[in-house]
């Protein structure tokens, strides 16, 4: 069972009983009372008697289960002095009868502690109210569970490669587009050839391009090109240009001959044996761009999730 269920549980047991007739729930600043005037539009947000608020404390957590922590503070109008007595009686009982629905009147497996504390109290607001609070005790025993968490599971480097001299890109027609990569250090599967990684074994794999560059000075109606992407050729045909989840150093008011450095990330990203991609940039078709001049020492990182 969720909190939300176990409290949701209580409630439903309160309006169940026949004589309870309200339930609230939260800090002790949210008990309803006939003094108060909470809406800020002239109307009593006024308690309906008896009435059951549960007060959560402090709960806990083992590998093998959750305890929850309430004081479930039951609550009835007393005329006067003479009826408190009767009035913290019956609400006693009225305690006694939630715990045997909660501990009787249901099958799933919720332990509820019977050493419960019982404390009498009177107050007085516009009304004197009296009644008594219980501690709460409940124990769910669910148990942690990584298998069901979602996380993914964890991933290691499967491609590392470099470039050891600069290059020259820009998305134009005929010029090259796409990023070099031909110092190999890491390729498991033999998933990588000087600008494109091939995948080999079907699986879940996350990307990493760290470059640093200058644009070129701008020609008369150039423009800036875009952050590179993944072209991606899937194996069953057809082609996508797949964005960075995340870019960091790419310029939003660039300027030629400053050295930008940028990291780019494309993370969890579902590959199957037979498809290939690149990092490139894409032309912005009508819009004539200039070229990049990437320093050497580009690199890409794959990692594949085992």
């Amino acid at each position: 069972m969720t909190y939300k269920q176990i409290v949701d549980r209580i409630k439903e047991v309160v309006f169940a009983h026949k004589m309870l007739v309200d339930f609230g729930y939260g800090g002790l600043t949210d008990i309803k009372t006939r003094s108060e005037n909470s809406d800020n539009k002239g109307h009593d947000e006024e308690a309906d008697y008896p009435y059951v608020f549960l007060n959560p404390t402090n709960h806990t957590r083992t590998g093998q289960a959750i305890t929850y922590r309430f004081n479930m503070i039951v609550m009835e109008m007393a005329k006067n002095d003479s009826e408190v007595l009767q009035v913290q009686s019956n609400c006693q009982q009225y305690i006694d009868d939630i715990l045997a629905q909660l501990r009787f009147g249901y099958k799933d497996q919720v332990d509820l502690t019977l050493n419960v504390g019982l404390t009498p109290f009177k107050e007085r607001f516009q009304d004197t109210v009296a009644g008594m609070t219980a501690t709460l005790e409940i124990v769910v025993p669910v148990r942690l569970n990584q298998c069901i968490a979602p996380f993914l599971p964890e991933s290691s480097i499967y491609v590392e490669a470099t470039h050891l001299f600069p290059q020259v890109l820009g998305p134009e027609p005929g010029e090259n587009k796409t990023f070099q990569f031909t110092n190999e250090i890491v390729d498991i599967d033999n998933s990588w050839s000087i600008n494109r990684f091939t995948t080999q074994v079907d699986g879940v794999y996350d990307f990493e391009v760290n470059f640093s560059f200058q644009f070129q000075a701008l020609e008369p109606g150039e423009t800036f090109p875009n952050e590179p992407v993944l072209n991606y050729y899937p194996a069953g045909g057809g082609n996508e240009t797949v964005p960075a989840t995340e870019t960091t150093g790419w310029p939003s008011n660039p300027q030629a001959g400053i050295t930008y450095t940028v990291t780019q990330k494309w993370e969890a990203i579902a590959r199957t044996a037979g498809s290939f991609e690149f990092v490139s940039f894409i032309d912005q078709v009508g819009t004539p761009e200039t070229e990049m001049d990437i320093d050497a020492g580009a690199r890409i990182k794959i990692y594949k999730y085992n």
